[in-house]
């Protein structure tokens, strides 16, 4: 087929097509009996032409392809998600306070203005898995003593700290006797948002004019700051509905986000006379000292095990730690959504196109393995955790 873009979309040459254009055109400047096989000079030439063609075609399709906000990546999907006015929800730092002893007066370079830069340096410290971390603001010591400080996680992001564990300077100034955490961090880092998770509330924000007022409740508690999902169910039934939502009710579950934003949205939003399910309240204020109490609910999340054989085409060793680690951080779950192991087999492949996966299933009890695992309510969310992932090395797939 030819390379062709129009009203249909972009279609480009195989790598078999362009290496049998390349060998027909070789055969017409040399003649017929031209050597070109794989093992000969020329044909090592035309594989090398060959490739070239189908990378930049390649980099073309991929670049169309990120017009498209549901396939968009990075900040490519930043780009196209801001013409709609969402912006990718940051993420934050881990914050801790550390006991510095001192046996003499010294200075310590903090991040001071950096406080917030990821590439900021300063005095830094290292706990016993090597999250290392740094001293937020400097500090001029004028004599010996044992001093507690805040210092900021050097990643962005969920970094989980355990009491005494930051023991270790990585920066070594003379006069720093011992460094210990008698806590826990005071404040957890939160994940910048994902793509997948944006690409999700970017198409729920959409709906935020839409004439259909769940729809409206659903994107205006996406927007709120730290939520990263809600789903509001609605029963317009005269009875309880078959998920025990009461008659004429709206059921609103929120992962994430402050309640008392979350209890004005669906003040604001719910329409009048219609009742409300959840466990948690909130008692939002209204005019003339009234009050108005909201109702939703948070997850119930359900641990997901998962299970796969994993090699590599031609040969080859794979970090398995590393694969874990991808896979948990990009694939997620839907609130009230089921899980299904395609999902997680196209992820993984498209790690590394050499992968090929085999065997792979999942679980919510570790013992009975299933290709897709329904939601049996909108309140459920599956979670995956590296510590319930099986990856069993393979040999080259025949």
């Amino acid at each position: 087929m030819p390379d062709l873009l129009d009203q249909n979309g972009l279609q480009i040459k195989t790598l078999s097509e362009i290496t049998a254009e390349l060998k027909t055109a070789m055969r017409g400047i040399y003649g017929e009996d031209i050597s070109i096989e794989q093992d000969d000079p020329d044909g090592q030439l035309i594989g090398i032409f060959a490739q070239a063609g189908i990378d930049i075609r390649e980099l073309v399709q991929d670049l169309v392809s990120s017009m498209d906000p549901d396939q968009a990546e990075g900040v490519i999907l930043d780009q196209r998600a801001a013409i709609n006015g969402v912006v990718r929800k940051a993420g934050t730092f881990t914050l801790i306070n550390e006991d510095i002893t001192i046996d003499r007066a010294l200075n310590l370079a903090g991040l001071d203005a950096d406080a917030t830069n990821i590439n900021g340096s300063g005095y830094t410290v290292q706990d016993d898995v090597g999250n290392s971390f740094i001293l937020l603001q400097s500090e001029s010591f004028s004599e010996a003593g044992t001093f507690t400080r805040q210092f900021r996680s050097q990643l962005i992001g969920k970094v989980l700290v355990s009491p005494n564990t930051v023991t270790t300077p990585v920066t070594v100034i003379p006069g720093v006797v011992s460094l210990n955490n008698p806590a826990a961090a005071l404040t957890i880092g939160v994940d910048e948002e994902s793509d997948s998770s944006l690409r999700v509330r970017r198409a729920t924000m959409m709906a935020t004019g839409s004439k259909g007022f769940i729809d409206s409740i659903e994107a205006a508690l996406r927007a709120i700051n730290e939520v990263s999902e809600a789903v509001v169910d609605e029963n317009t039934g005269d009875v309880a509905d078959a998920k025990g939502t009461p008659p004429h009710s709206i059921w609103a579950i929120v992962e994430g986000g402050d309640p008392q934003e979350i209890g004005q949205v669906i003040y604001a939003r719910r329409p009048s006379g219609c009742g409300m399910r959840g466990q948690q309240t909130v008692t939002v204020p209204r005019t003339l000292e009234r009050l108005f109490t909201a109702h939703f609910d948070r997850p119930n999340y359900e641990n997901l095990y998962l299970k796969f054989s994993l090699g590599i085409r031609g040969g080859g060793i794979f970090d398995g730690n590393w694969v874990k680690a991808q896979i948990v951080e990009n694939v997620s779950f839907r609130l009230g959504a089921g899980a299904f192991s395609d999902v997680i087999t196209a992820f993984i492949i498209k790690l590394n196109a050499d992968y090929f996966v085999t065997d792979l299933a999942i679980s919510i009890n570790g013992a009975d393995w299933l290709e897709h695992i329904p939601s049996n309510s909108p309140q459920n969310k599956f979670l995956l955790d590296v510590s319930r992932i099986e990856i069993i090395n393979e040999e080259e797939d025949e």
